[in-house]
Formats: structure tokens, C-alpha cells, sequence
């Protein structure tokens, strides 16, 4: 019996040693791991890095925060959804533990981006997928930024005007969901809402516009993208249309860059809807290191706000924090 019993215990005493011992290296490893610098990849829309400021702000506080390296990737050549697909491919190879991607085109890049998540975890920004797998995402509310946008055209008294809605060749889930929103509150109204569609290369953007514009006979401009916003504010600079003799063509749009906030402050643009990047930036990295550490905050999504700035507002206290972000 007592033979019994000492086996028992033996058996008992070995257990516990094996069941410590696997938390403790767990633990080891674990600590291990939080050590371990990160290797994030940015995948962005944008060709051009001065777009990326606010975005790369954010993701650079994050950095510093939080043991992290993130890979910043812009567009490089016209066909941009075979870009974003090399790039995925590129970052996958090079050891990403974690890619941050703005999808170009929301059916194209579907396939591309399901397969790269089941190597590397993958969150969307700003745009969606067209997907049935849960994908991380961090996104704004676009259906009402583009009502809010909307609002303030009519508000300021366009009420049976020509609106000329400017939109480029892409496929972009985050365009359709502003322009939705756009359309179900304009309606509301009197005004005619045209779309101005421009091709090619983006340096005879400015002319198709330009043409667009004396063709159609718009009191209103209208841009969800950054770039085209900036296009037709310098038109509008360079006194290019002139509606009349008293009066010049109306801007109004979606984007944020050192330039719109300049056409903003000079009132070229009458009205822009600026997105919190800098949040975007540093939650994207923020949830990745979550993510890939297995915390108990990791999260599937995350919502920033925005913000609809004019000439009037746009030095407000409150609007300062969003417009223009504390680096530390």
C-alpha cells in the first residue's frame, strides 16, 4: 500500500514539475517575444509620400511607444492594383510580421489580401475588401462624411446649383460609401449633381477638369480624393474657369495635405471633411501589436473621427487637436 502511495506521489510531484515548467519557458518565451521588435508593413493608395504625412505621424508616435518598425510602401507605377499585389507579395517575403494595407480597388484585391492573411495578419484601412472572412479594419463613418458634406454645400446656399462630382478610374470601397451618403442627402435639395470622369495620367488631369468644367457649366466642385481636390483648387487658383465675372467656381471635398489646408486657410476650397489620420496611423500599428502578441485587447475594428473645416473654424481651439496633432 504504501509502495502505492509513494508512486503516486512520485507520479503526482512529476506532473506539477512538467506543468511549472512549461509555464515558466511559456512565460520566458513570452517575455521574449515582447522584446522583439516588429516588423510592420504600410501598404498605402498614394504615390506621392506628402499625402501620407498625417498617417505617418501617427504611425511614428506609435513607434516610439511601442516596440515597433513599420515599412511605409507608396504607389510607384499607373497600374496601382498590380502594385499593391507585388507589394503584398514583397512584404510577406521579407519578413513582415504584420501588414497595414489601403486597398486601391475593394473586388480586385479580395482574393490577394484573403490569401496573404492566412500567412501574415492583415488590417484594412480606410478601405474594405469584398469579403466573407473577418479581416481587421480601421475606417471612418464614409456615408456620413459624405452627407456631411453634402449638408454644408447646401447650407451654404447651393440649392439649385450644377455640382460636378469629380472621380478618377478606382475602384475604392471608401469612395462609394462617401458617395452614397452624398447623393441620399443632396437630394434633399434642388441641385444637379453631374459626374466629371477623368482618365490617364494625372498630368492631364488638370486639363480633362478644366474642360469638364467650362463644358458643364458647374457652380460646384466636388473631389473625395485628395490628389483630384488639390487639382482643382489650383484651378480654381490659377483663375483657369471663371463662372461669371463676380463669381468663381464653389470647392468642396474629402482629403488632407499641408496644400488643402493652405487652399482651406486662402478659401479656394470652401469647405474640406479632413479624416483623424494621426489616430489611424498609431491605432493601426497599436492593434497590430496587439494582434501579434495575442493581448487581451486585441480587436477586429476601430473607428476615427472627422472633422468639417472651413476658414471660419478652422483655427477653433477644438479643431486645432485634429488639424494639427501634438508630436511628442
Amino acid at each position: 500500500m504504501m509502495k502505492i502511495n509513494k508512486k503516486r506521489l512520485v507520479i503526482f510531484l512529476l506532473t506539477l514539475f512538467i506543468i511549472f515548467s512549461t509555464l515558466i519557458l511559456n512565460y520566458l518565451i513570452g517575455m521574449n517575444d515582447n522584446d522583439k521588435i516588429l516588423k510592420i508593413s504600410y501598404i498605402s493608395m498614394e504615390d506621392k509620400s506628402e499625402n501620407l504625412k498625417f498617417i505617418t505621424q501617427g504611425i511614428e508616435q506609435a513607434e516610439k511607444d511601442m516596440k515597433a518598425k513599420v515599412n511605409i510602401c507608396v504607389l510607384t507605377d499607373d497600374n496601382k492594383i498590380e502594385n499593391q499585389r507585388n507589394l503584398l507579395r514583397k512584404e510577406i517575403k521579407n519578413g513582415a510580421d504584420f501588414i497595414i494595407i489601403s486597398p486601391i480597388d475593394y473586388k480586385e484585391l479580395s482574393k490577394e489580401i484573403e490569401e496573404a492573411n492566412k500567412i501574415v495578419p492583415i488590417i484594412l484601412m480606410d478601405s474594405k475588401v469584398e469579403s466573407n472572412k473577418k479581416i481587421s479594419n480601421i475606417s471612418v463613418d464614409n456615408y456620413s462624411i459624405g452627407k456631411a458634406l453634402a449638408e454644408e454645400i447646401i447650407k451654404n446656399g447651393n440649392t439649385r446649383s450644377i455640382i460636378g462630382i469629380v472621380e478618377k478610374d478606382i475602384n475604392c470601397s471608401s469612395f462609394y460609401e462617401i458617395k452614397s451618403g452624398f447623393m441620399d442627402e443632396i437630394k434633399y435639395s434642388k441641385n444637379k449633381c453631374i459626374d466629371l470622369r477623368i482618365n490617364g495620367s494625372k498630368e492631364s488631369y488638370y486639363k480633362q477638369i478644366g474642360s469638364q468644367i467650362k463644358d458643364n457649366n458647374v457652380d460646384v466642385l466636388v473631389s473625395f480624393s485628395s490628389d483630384i481636390l488639390e487639382i482643382i483648387s489650383k484651378i480654381k487658383e490659377d483663375k483657369y474657369y471663371i463662372k461669371n465675372k463676380n463669381k468663381y467656381v464653389e470647392i468642396y471635398g474629402v482629403g488632407r495635405s499641408d496644400k488643402i489646408l493652405s487652399y482651406v486657410e486662402n478659401e479656394i476650397i470652401d469647405a474640406a471633411i479632413i479624416k483623424n489620420d494621426f489616430n489611424a496611423g498609431y491605432l493601426a500599428v497599436e492593434i497590430a501589436r496587439d494582434k501579434v502578441r495575442n493581448t487581451r485587447k486585441n480587436r477586429k475594428e476601430a473607428k476615427i473621427d472627422f472633422l468639417v473645416i472651413n476658414k471660419r473654424n478652422m483655427y477653433s481651439e477644438k479643431n486645432q487637436k485634429l488639424i494639427f496633432p501634438f508630436i511628442g
